[in-house]
């Protein structure tokens, strides 16, 4: 039986919320009040975000796993480990970042 390489799921966890996030910004850059429908669009948004909660947390578990079962760390538990801390601090900021400006 073949062993599974946690980190590297981490990883490609990771990069697909990179993905999903740039998606993201291109529907908002191009979404027009007055030609589309704000509740479909906000929908659409809503179904991305919890796509993205559910890859973060599947990276997360796939990180504390590997980590807890000493394997290598490549880059690709780096890259995984900043990815996680970007989508925490923006999931903070976007959350609480009203308060922190004010």
């Amino acid at each position: 039986m073949a062993t599974i390489n946690f980190y590297k799921w981490a990883f490609r966890f990771t990069i697909w919320i990179a993905i999903i996030q740039v998606v993201i910004f291109f529907l908002v850059l191009n979404f027009n009040p007055f030609t589309q429908d704000e509740l479909q669009f906000l929908k659409r948004l809503e179904y991305l975000g919890f796509t993205i909660f559910m890859l973060f947390l599947g990276a997360v578990l796939t990180l504390i796993i590997g980590f807890v079962k000493k394997e290598p760390q490549k880059y690709q538990f780096w890259i995984a480990l900043l990815l996680c801390i970007g989508c925490v601090f923006n999931l903070f900021l976007g959350t609480f970042g009203k308060y922190i400006i004010m």
